[in-house]
């Protein structure tokens, strides 16, 4: 399986997201008014979050509308001393159709049980429904913090893309 490029994010970013499966996306409508949604998500070789959505969902019609949103990765229950999580923000689009099967590999190797959509599973005709009616998406990431109050409370890590590739801030 591909796995993120050197470079295409840092490898503390990598790490944590590997461990998580889950993303809140937040997004602006074109009213201004903000919407938050949790979904799935895989890294592509490019450092790229990607995930899969209907067109007409809220926050894929307010990414179309406004491309800048944030995110959050974090483990549900823990403890104040143990907490650990990810913000971050970037730009979101639908994904270009020549990486489709690509993210469809990624995506698929993250989360087996799409595989048995993909080969027609009897029991998986529900999902194989819902997955052809969905659209692609990317999150090109261009500020990324990490927590993790384990090392102290209040600790942070923060990066910043560059043209250069990924500076830490903090």
């Amino acid at each position: 399986m591909k796995v993120p490029k050197q470079g295409a994010l840092p490898e503390p970013v990598v790490v944590f997201l590997e461990q998580h499966t889950t993303m809140t996306l937040s997004t602006v409508g074109k009213d201004g008014t903000p919407a938050s949604t949790p979904l799935f998500y895989a890294i592509m070789p490019n450092g790229a979050l990607v995930f899969v959505s209907e067109a007409s969902t809220e926050h894929v019609q307010n990414l179309r509308a406004r491309p800048t949103v944030a995110l959050a990765v974090y483990k549900d229950g823990q403890d104040w001393q143990r907490i650990q999580g990810l913000q971050a923000r970037g730009q979101a689009s639908p994904l270009p159709r020549e990486q489709r099967e690509e993210a469809w590999a990624v995506y698929a190797h993250r989360f087996p049980f799409l595989k048995m959509a993909a080969h027609g599973h009897p029991q998986a005709a529900a999902l194989a429904q819902a997955l052809a009616d969905v659209g692609w998406y990317a999150v090109r990431l261009d500020w990324v913090r990490l927590i993790d109050n384990r090392r102290g409370f209040g600790w942070k890590a923060e990066w910043q893309r560059t043209d250069a590739g990924w500076e830490r801030v903090r």
